[in-house]
């Protein structure tokens, strides 16, 4: 409330009613709304006009809404594949090579071709796709046709793949977008995260700022008003396509009454904390049932093959956070909820029921369109559509809950319309934070990074359907990222502007505790010595005598790896907490790789870590979940051991754990007085 009605204020400070009830009334001196007005105006919104390309085109805009399991992108990826020029830009690298990988394969049929003439056996079923075509009219790999054929270059934070410097198709992760090229054609896959508190200030600049004359905008339906708003303030044309869901979804009349052993083959149980889904994982297991587990923190090669162990039949079960779904084609038959609640990023540990669109996306995910028959031959005379290809048989989605006290609420909500999404999230831009700092440094405050971005979440004159990241009392993401770099003397009077733009960009792992270290390591090595070598990072990130890089040589000589020894003398935890390691490894690895791509010559070390370091990590984590621990004998409830097991100490030591502690305590003891504050409000 009191960020509304600051903005009011700013609002009316600015206004030519307040300066002549000023000179009327004397309430408030002329300087002061001055500053008041000049604050106001420096951290503005981004608006169209800020994207001058774009503003340059009469863009088309096609929206395609509907819910999981729609087919939703057939058409925007049909119509990508038949232009001369054009870009995907998706939210993970998972589907952004899938793209690449079809289009340069030619196994996307282009807009304009006759599907009826195409071979039965050249028309894939879902079992081939992770996007949401639901089996419609996608080439398999392998039998792609070569006058389909589009030179494609690949383009995410991670990672670069490039076929050709000619190639007039990218397939790329909406952040890589690049606003500065010319497309006929451009697709931007699950739109309703434009709303993203840490993500969609991406998105929002995408519909803004893409310079293509034809947009085609893949999402939910919540997104519509939002994407109207946007597309009216920009001056271009709008068309809705909305889509129903392809095959029925049934809530059973009962629960699983406590019980694991009423789960199937094809059942997936999906769970909100890494601890539950390890504590399903081990009953599963103990009852006979092989298990694959998905969850956030697992890196995406890993996802995909323990998706590739469900979807094969290698195992029976699949456990998962909610996050499950996104980029992955699963063969689920039931959903079966653990909890209907979930403790949210921003609530501080507090339970929170899930939302009607959390519920519909998760539950969704179950007995997807075309997933076990292949499309049938379009019969003679036939003649589809763009947007009704040849159709596969259904298969019916069942979704229920562990407890019989959830399905009522469960019911009740598949049964409810999600809301549409009310605000489209945009980020500071370096000009406004420039601006804010010379108005600041005038008044003479002590300026810090939490201060100059508080001056745009409650000074800046947006319109009502735009609001900077950390506006909404959910967004604690990003009151983390700049509490942790002022609490580690990454503050604006320590760190060069640039780094910190770069840090608030960064795919900073900021809720992991243990990859404080590191970032911190990360950056103080940036500003210091302008170069950060990956080995140096890597062994300040644990905080001892041993780093990352030991831990995972360890680890892979108690995997039994061939040709790996290891002289490092440490006792490794359990393999839980092993394997919570290695995911933490994983992340800083991906954050050194991401920032190469901005700063080359500060990261030097790409080959090391693209070539060695994160497929060794990668391979580490697959092992680890299929039990190679237990398999080479390395497991006690104690701890998992390596060669020199009766040498060694635990070097997870209190020097670590105090170091974590404090910093988080640092990084959180803002946004205690603010939870505070606010519950006082409420």
């Amino acid at each position: 409330m009191d960020l509304v009605y600051t903005n009011v204020l700013y609002a009316w400070a600015g206004s030519p009613i307040a300066h002549a009830h000023t000179q009327t009334q004397a309430v408030f001196p002329a300087s002061v709304l001055e500053q008041m007005t000049a604050l106001s105006t420096a951290v503005a919104a981004p608006t169209p006009s800020f994207y001058l390309g774009a503003r340059t085109l009469k863009r088309r805009f096609i929206l395609h809404v509907g819910p999981t399991n729609s087919g939703k992108t057939h058409a925007a990826l049909r119509a990508l594949a038949a232009a001369p020029s054009g870009v995907y830009a998706g939210p993970l690298r998972l589907l952004a090579h899938e793209i690449w990988e079809r289009l340069n394969m030619g196994s996307i049929v282009p807009k304009g071709v006759d599907e009826s003439q195409i071979r039965d056996e050249e028309v894939a079923g879902e079992e081939d796709t992770n996007l949401d075509t639901s089996g419609k009219a996608i080439i398999k790999t392998g039998l792609g046709r070569q006058k389909w054929v589009r030179e494609t270059n690949m383009i995410t934070g991670e990672e670069i793949k490039s076929v050709s410097p000619f190639a007039q198709h990218i397939s790329c992760t909406v952040e890589m977008l690049n606003f500065g090229v010319v497309y006929d054609v451009g697709v931007i896959d699950e739109i309703q995260l434009l709303s993203d508190p840490e993500r969609g200030f991406a998105w929002t600049a995408a519909v803004l700022g893409l310079n293509a004359a034809e947009i085609h905008l893949c999402g939910e339906a919540t997104a519509i008003p939002l994407i109207r708003a946007l597309v009216e303030s920009c001056g271009d044309s709008l068309e809705i396509h909305e889509y129903t869901r392809l095959s029925p979804l049934i809530v059973e009349d009962q629960s699983l009454e406590h019980d694991l052993g009423r789960i199937q083959a094809g059942d997936c149980i999906v769970a909100f904390s890494r601890s539950q889904i390890f504590r399903f994982k081990s009953e599963l297991e103990a009852k006979g049932l092989r298990v694959a587990t998905i969850y956030g923190r697992l890196p995406p090669e890993v996802r995909s093959e323990q998706a590739d162990r469900f979807n094969t039949g290698k195992a029976d079960v699949l456990v998962g956070s909610d996050a499950l779904g996104l980029g992955l084609n699963l063969k689920i038959r039931r959903m079966i909820f653990s909890q209907m609640a979930k403790v949210h990023s921003g609530g501080y540990g507090r339970l929170q029921p899930l939302s009607v669109s959390q519920v519909k996306q998760i539950a969704g995910r179950a007995g997807r369109y075309g997933l076990h028959s292949p499309a049938p031959t379009p019969k003679a005379g036939d003649t589809p559509s763009d947007n009704t290809p040849s159709q596969p048989t259904s298969t019916v989605g069942a979704v229920t809950t562990v407890y019989p006290g959830d399905l009522a609420f469960l019911r009740r909500t598949m049964e409810l319309t999600p809301p549409p999404l009310s605000t489209a999230k945009v980020n500071p831009s370096i000009e406004s934070v420039q601006a804010a700092l010379r108005i600041i440094s005038k008044a003479s405050v002590k300026y810090t990074l939490p201060l100059i971005f508080n001056a745009h979440r409650y000074a800046a004159r947006c319109p009502s359907h735009l609001r900077y990241s950390g506006f909404e009392r959910n967004d604690a993401n990003w009151e983390a990222v700049i509490s942790f770099m002022d609490s580690q003397g990454l503050g604006l009077d320590k760190v060069p502007l640039e780094v910190t733009m770069l840090s608030l960009a960064a795919p900073l792992p900021i809720r992991d505790l243990q990859s404080h270290l590191y970032i911190r390591s990360l950056f103080s090595r940036l500003v210091t010595d302008l170069v950060v070598p990956v080995e140096a990072v890597l062994q300040d990130g644990l905080g001892g005598p041993y780093g990352y890089a030991e831990y995972l040589q360890a680890t892979e000589v108690a995997l039994g790896f061939p040709n790996v020894s290891s002289d490092a003398n440490i006792l490794l935890p359990t393999a839980r907490d092993l394997l919570s390691i290695m995911e933490t490894m994983h992340s800083c690895l991906s954050l050194y790789s991401w920032m190469h791509y901005r700063r080359p010559t500060s990261f030097p070390d790409l080959t090391r870590v693209q070539e060695d370091l994160l497929p060794r990590t990668r391979n580490t984590i697959d092992s680890i979940l299929a039990g190679g621990l237990v398999k080479n004998r390395r497991a006690s409830d104690h701890g998992v051991y390596g060669e020199k097991e009766q040498k060694v100490k635990y070097q997870q030591n209190v020097y670590m754990k105090g170091l974590q502690l404090d910093m988080r305590d640092k990084m959180y003891s803002g946004l205690r007085e603010n939870i505070k504050r606010k519950q006082q409000q409420h």
